[in-house]
């Protein structure tokens, strides 16, 4: 089992405005060797460290740590973790 995520984290914002989608290339070099916590609607929900290898570790906010990886699906970013559940892409 994997023990609960003690990391610095780094708080991301929505932006004000549409942006264009970050490529897999630029998407890694912007979050490899960070972590990365994430909010809706005004309370955070989870949070993910960003591995070499674009290997990852997600946790939901007060739940255990899952292991995983993502990769580039046409123009989205695609997240696959240790259990059996379908990847999630954004």
């Amino acid at each position: 089992m994997l023990a609960r995520l003690a990391l610095p984290l780094l708080f991301i914002g929505a932006p004000a405005f549409a942006q264009e989608p970050m490529s897999g290339a630029e998407f890694e070099a912007y979050a490899t060797g960070r972590t990365l916590t994430y909010a809706a609607e005004g309370g955070v929900f989870g949070t993910e460290q960003y591995l070499p290898g674009r290997r990852v570790i997600w946790a939901f906010t007060d739940d255990i740590c899952k292991e995983g990886s993502w990769y580039e699906d046409r123009d989205m970013i695609c997240f696959a973790y240790e259990d059996p559940s379908a990847p999630q892409c954004w």
